[in-house]
């Protein structure tokens, strides 16, 4: 029974990473069908493109549900994350016409993996839910930028996502009530997962104003492991 209790964790982790990698790749062509419906001025097609991202981010939020009560957190390189993502998101930036920059702390490169408490794929699904909101609200050709670094003496880890778009009025509000700004049907899923991420890890997701201009959404952390040397 053992063993196949043990089998039956392995066979559902296995369909939550399938279910979170289909999420992951289905983000990018959605945002891109979002800009064309958007320029082609069609609001039936835009709320359908909304329509369909809600029913992708609902994946993500399934996908990272935990397979049962008290089961054994995943751990993950933060550094490689965001890198990944940024990445991932940039090409997509270009094609729009929106400069963008990454800027990984210099004491973060040297200091190797940083570990936080969250799974790949729950990082990658927060961090693709605040770049996702950047394209989806904040004008054409809005520059943004990725940052990563060590806070607190070392405790802590921040990625910011900084964009010069038209800001938010109350982002306390924003975060309270798990909805984006700017579009009466937007579903507000993309932040709550990020903000839902955090807090699971022992973090928290804030929205504040950025020196660019636009919002800054701050994605904080605690660090468990660092290089070669894993705290207890």
């Amino acid at each position: 029974m053992n063993l196949l209790a043990d089998r039956i964790d392995e066979l559902r982790s296995a369909e939550r990473a399938r279910v979170a990698d289909l999420s992951h790749r289905l983000r990018t062509p959605l945002t891109a069908l979002r800009l064309d419906a958007e320029a082609a001025g069609d609001a039936d097609l835009v709320a359908d493109v909304d329509r369909m991202e809600a029913s992708v981010t609902e994946l993500i939020r399934a996908a990272q549900r935990p397979l049962h009560e008290g089961a054994v957190r995943s751990r993950a390189d933060l550094t490689a994350v965001v890198r990944e993502r940024a990445a991932f998101w940039g090409a997509l930036a270009d094609d729009d016409g929106r400069p963008w920059t990454l800027d990984v702390d210099a004491e973060v490169a040297a200091a190797g993996p940083v570990e936080v408490e969250a799974g790949v794929d729950e990082l990658g699904a927060a961090l693709d839910a605040l770049l996702d909101n950047v394209f989806n609200h904040t004008p054409e050709g809005t520059s943004y930028a990725v940052s990563l670094a060590l806070v607190e003496g070392g405790g802590m880890a921040q990625v910011r996502v900084d964009d010069a778009g038209p800001g938010i009025a109350d982002a306390a509000a924003v975060l309270a009530r798990g909805e984006t700004r700017g579009r009466a049907h937007s579903t507000g899923l993309g932040l709550d997962i990020a903000h839902q991420t955090a807090e699971s890890a022992g973090g928290d997701l804030t929205l504040t104003p950025s020196p660019r201009g636009g919002t800054c959404a701050t994605l904080t952390l605690p660090v468990v492991g660092v290089g070669a040397t894993r705290s207890a």
